[in-house]
């Protein structure tokens, strides 16, 4: 677990899940290491909320946990278009379909 705590930047919940969980998971396969067990350590805040309200059993299985915070920090399209919409700091037009 030592490769994974020193090389992955905690989690809370403030940057793109999925990027982390990618990033997190291929540092735990090339240090061969186990990464559920790992995960209490490198979350903190809101998203080691979620950890912590897991049953026993889902804590264990990193599915479970992915998908917990999968479910909590995931954005949507509606949200991902909203926030590129404020980076722009202009109005974005979308597109009529006819």
């Amino acid at each position: 677990m030592k490769t994974l705590i020193k090389t992955v930047k905690q989690y809370n919940g403030e940057e793109d899940i999925g990027k982390w969980l990618d990033r997190a998971k291929v540092i735990a396969e090339v240090a061969n290491e186990d990464l559920a067990k790992a995960m209490p350590m490198l979350l903190e805040g809101k998203a080691y909320d979620v950890w912590v309200n897991l049953d026993k059993s889902r804590k264990c299985d990193i599915d479970e946990i992915k998908s917990a915070l999968k479910e909590m920090f995931q954005k949507n399209d509606v949200e991902v278009f909203d926030e590129l919409k404020q980076k722009n700091g202009t109005a974005m037009k979308v597109p009529r379909v006819y």
